[in-house]
Protein backbone atom coordinates (compact mmCIF):
# COMPACT_ATOMS: atom_id res chain seq x y z
CA UNK A 1 0.00 0.00 0.00
CA UNK A 2 2.46 2.95 0.87
CA UNK A 3 4.59 1.80 -2.49
CA UNK A 4 1.32 2.43 -4.53
CA UNK A 5 0.66 6.07 -2.90
CA UNK A 6 4.35 6.92 -3.24
CA UNK A 7 4.09 5.97 -6.90
CA UNK A 8 0.78 7.46 -6.95
CA UNK A 9 1.57 10.49 -5.55
CA UNK A 10 5.51 10.99 -7.25
CA UNK A 11 7.12 10.90 -4.38
CA UNK A 12 10.90 10.15 -4.18
CA UNK A 13 11.94 10.93 -0.12
CA UNK A 14 9.11 10.11 2.17
CA UNK A 15 9.66 10.55 5.96
CA UNK A 16 7.13 8.70 8.19
CA UNK A 17 6.11 8.96 11.95
CA UNK A 18 3.88 6.53 14.05
CA UNK A 19 5.17 3.20 12.35
CA UNK A 20 4.53 0.99 14.81
CA UNK A 21 7.16 -1.46 13.36
CA UNK A 22 8.39 -3.96 16.16
CA UNK A 23 11.95 -4.23 13.96
CA UNK A 24 14.56 -1.58 13.17
CA UNK A 25 17.05 -1.44 10.14
CA UNK A 26 16.75 -1.71 6.32
CA UNK A 27 13.60 -3.16 4.48
CA UNK A 28 13.33 -3.30 0.67
CA UNK A 29 9.32 -2.99 -0.48
CA UNK A 30 9.38 -3.02 -4.30
CA UNK A 31 11.21 0.19 -5.49
CA UNK A 32 11.87 1.61 -2.44
CA UNK A 33 13.88 0.89 0.41
CA UNK A 34 12.95 1.83 4.17
CA UNK A 35 15.11 2.98 7.37
CA UNK A 36 13.34 2.53 10.38
CA UNK A 37 14.12 3.10 13.80
CA UNK A 38 12.11 1.60 16.46
CA UNK A 39 14.41 -0.60 19.54
CA UNK A 40 12.09 -0.36 22.35
CA UNK A 41 8.53 -1.55 21.21
CA UNK A 42 5.59 -1.05 18.32
CA UNK A 43 4.92 2.04 20.03
CA UNK A 44 6.02 5.22 18.21
CA UNK A 45 8.68 4.70 15.40
CA UNK A 46 10.08 6.48 12.63
CA UNK A 47 11.28 5.88 8.92
CA UNK A 48 12.70 7.15 5.76
CA UNK A 49 11.39 5.81 2.48
CA UNK A 50 14.05 6.52 -0.35
CA UNK A 51 13.88 4.85 -4.03
CA UNK A 52 15.59 1.67 -4.31
CA UNK A 53 18.49 3.29 -7.04
CA UNK A 54 19.37 6.16 -3.92
CA UNK A 55 21.02 3.67 -1.80
CA UNK A 56 23.66 3.95 -3.10
CA UNK A 57 24.05 7.54 -1.82
CA UNK A 58 23.50 6.42 1.61
CA UNK A 59 26.58 6.56 3.34
CA UNK A 60 24.95 5.84 6.91
CA UNK A 61 22.25 6.26 8.96
CA UNK A 62 22.26 7.12 12.71
CA UNK A 63 19.29 5.38 14.87
CA UNK A 64 19.03 7.92 17.97
CA UNK A 65 15.90 6.45 19.71
CA UNK A 66 12.20 5.87 18.72
CA UNK A 67 11.64 8.88 17.87
CA UNK A 68 14.46 10.63 16.14
CA UNK A 69 17.02 9.34 13.38
CA UNK A 70 19.47 10.55 10.82
CA UNK A 71 20.17 9.17 7.35
CA UNK A 72 23.61 10.54 5.02
CA UNK A 73 23.27 10.67 1.77
CA UNK A 74 25.79 10.83 -0.50
CA UNK A 75 25.08 14.29 -2.28
CA UNK A 76 27.11 17.63 -4.61
CA UNK A 77 28.51 20.01 -3.66
CA UNK A 78 27.67 18.80 0.12
CA UNK A 79 26.18 15.84 1.65
CA UNK A 80 22.81 16.01 2.76
CA UNK A 81 21.63 14.94 6.05
CA UNK A 82 18.14 14.03 6.87
CA UNK A 83 16.72 13.83 10.35
CA UNK A 84 13.43 12.41 10.80
CA UNK A 85 11.53 13.34 14.10
CA UNK A 86 8.53 12.38 15.65
CA UNK A 87 7.29 15.23 17.84
CA UNK A 88 5.53 14.27 21.02
CA UNK A 89 2.62 16.50 21.97
CA UNK A 90 2.35 19.30 24.62
CA UNK A 91 0.28 16.76 26.31
CA UNK A 92 2.81 14.57 26.73
CA UNK A 93 4.15 13.08 30.13
CA UNK A 94 7.36 15.44 30.61
CA UNK A 95 9.94 12.78 30.99
CA UNK A 96 8.86 12.35 27.03
CA UNK A 97 9.45 16.05 26.50
CA UNK A 98 12.69 15.59 27.93
CA UNK A 99 13.87 12.66 25.37
CA UNK A 100 12.41 14.31 22.80
CA UNK A 101 15.17 17.06 23.54
CA UNK A 102 18.23 14.70 22.13
CA UNK A 103 17.08 16.74 18.55
CA UNK A 104 19.47 19.04 19.44
CA UNK A 105 22.82 16.61 20.49
CA UNK A 106 21.72 14.80 17.10
CA UNK A 107 21.75 18.26 15.02
CA UNK A 108 24.93 19.45 17.05
CA UNK A 109 26.86 16.33 15.52
CA UNK A 110 26.09 17.62 11.28
CA UNK A 111 29.15 19.75 10.83
CA UNK A 112 27.68 23.21 9.86
CA UNK A 113 29.03 23.24 6.06
CA UNK A 114 27.11 19.89 5.62
CA UNK A 115 22.89 20.46 4.62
Amino acid sequence: MLEEELARCGINICRLCETHKETSGQLQIKAHIIFSENPDSSRHGVALALPLQQNNYVIGYEPVNDRIFRVKLKASPVNLNIVQVYTPTSLASDEIIAYFYTLEATTEKIPNRVL
